[in-house]
């Protein structure tokens, strides 16, 4: 009797920590979006300020 409620807790327990660790994984891999979206679009404008500004020096 003892032995299953152990059994019993402990797979609750681990339910709940896939649960969470997932719940966590999607808010992390939200903002991680957004901030790689970020970088990308400062990245995109600096590269294309820089390569419209040699094209101008090169005339």
């Amino acid at each position: 009797m003892v032995i299953t409620l152990l059994f019993l807790v402990l797979a609750v327990a681990v339910v709940a920590v896939v649960v969470f660790v997932t719940w966590g994984a999607f808010r992390i891999a939200t903002w991680l979006g957004v901030a790689v979206l970020v970088v990308e679009a400062a990245a995109g404008l600096y590269c294309r300020g820089s390569v419209l500004a040699t094209g101008r020096s090169g005339r």
